[in-house]
């Protein structure tokens, strides 16, 4: 029931209807010493998974809040780019999380993650895209926009690209959606 919001060059902040609370940028970006870098700390992406813990989209990686403390996913976990895109993290209806950077797609795998181990991988379906927005169709496709390589729809299997050359009107993409038609 709380409401999270990611103001600009901030951490986040939770609304309770009642109060709103500020996590201090050391709060939430617990254990990561990127922080302090030029381009900011702002939260692009925010959405709960399954299990109720929150995710969001920074700067400097994925970060999960589980009800009590702040986990920073970044290069040691697996992120090759750490810059997350704007609406660029989905958690799929069968659970599965989806992280979109500068430098391409990114799944958590929550079992390595319990064990300590490297726990987000790299799409390699997909080229090394800079993604604007990922969401899952009615069917359970998942579609991601990208900034100059058009539109990517992955079915499971395999991936499709619609481009200029198929009669998109430009190779950037911003965000995506899908209407009730």
């Amino acid at each position: 029931g709380n409401f999270w919001f990611g103001p600009a060059g901030q951490s986040v902040a939770r609304y309770d209807e009642k109060t709103l609370k500020y996590y201090s940028k050391i709060e939430f970006f617990y254990g990561n010493k990127s922080v302090d870098r030029d381009y900011g700390n702002s939260v692009h992406a925010i959405t709960e998974d399954k299990n109720g813990n929150i995710w969001f989209g920074t700067d400097h990686g994925a970060i999960k809040y589980d009800g009590k403390n702040f986990r920073s996913y970044t290069e040691k976990d697996g992120l090759s780019n750490t810059r997350v895109g704007r609406k660029s993290i989905l958690v799929e209806k069968s659970g599965d999380i989806w992280v979109g950077t500068q430098g391409g797609v990114f799944r958590y795998i929550p079992s390595a993650d319990s064990t300590g181990g490297q726990c987000i991988s790299l799409m390699h379906l997909l080229p090394p895209v800079n993604v604007k927005g990922i969401m899952e169709d009615n069917t359970g496709n998942i579609w991601f926009a990208s900034q100059i390589n058009g539109v990517f729809r992955y079915d499971g299997k395999a991936i499709k690209n619609i481009t200029e050359k198929e009669g998109l009107s430009d190779n950037t993409a911003g965000g995506i959606a899908q209407d009730k038609m």
